[in-house]
């Protein structure tokens, strides 16, 4: 935060499974004043990922998935963890400091390139969260599995 805008505005999106054992909002809020950055960091528990990443000059992960949202919304994204997604063209490789004032985004088509690799080599195509899809989602499922163990 130290070398981003003054205008800018940091928000802190709490992961939908966090388990709650840390009261984030209040961290989040303690460590804004401790590190004199009230008025300017928000903490939000929830959220449409979309609207947000859309509105977001860019976005700070250690590791999230929620970077991929952002990438394919085309929102520069800047890792601090390790991340298989983390290589040049795909996120922000300048130091965190740098990312802040010129926020570079994914080349596109590598980043469609990249998706369409990852969905192929580790997706399976279904829905648990429907009942009447969850037949054909197993079956789906059990077969990569006797074709990955075969």
């Amino acid at each position: 935060a130290r070398s981003a805008p003054a205008s800018a505005r940091l928000l802190v999106k709490n992961h939908p499974l966090d388990p709650g054992v840390i009261n984030l909002g209040r961290e989040t809020r303690r460590l804004a004043i401790k590190h004199g950055l009230t008025g300017r960091v928000d903490f939000l528990d929830g959220g449409n990922l979309a609207q947000l990443c859309r509105a977001s000059q860019g976005v700070v992960v250690n590791n999230s998935s929620a970077a991929l949202a952002a990438l394919g919304f085309g929102t520069p994204v800047k890792v601090l963890g390790q991340a298989f997604f983390d290589f040049e063209g795909l996120t922000d490789q300048k130091p965190l400091d740098d990312f802040w004032g010129a926020p570079t985004p994914a080349d596109r088509s590598l980043f469609t390139a990249f998706r369409a690799y990852v969905i192929s080599r580790t997706q399976i195509n279904g829905n648990y969260h429907e009942p009447r899809a969850l037949d054909a989602t197993a079956e789906r499922v059990a077969d990569a599995l006797a074709t990955r163990l075969a």
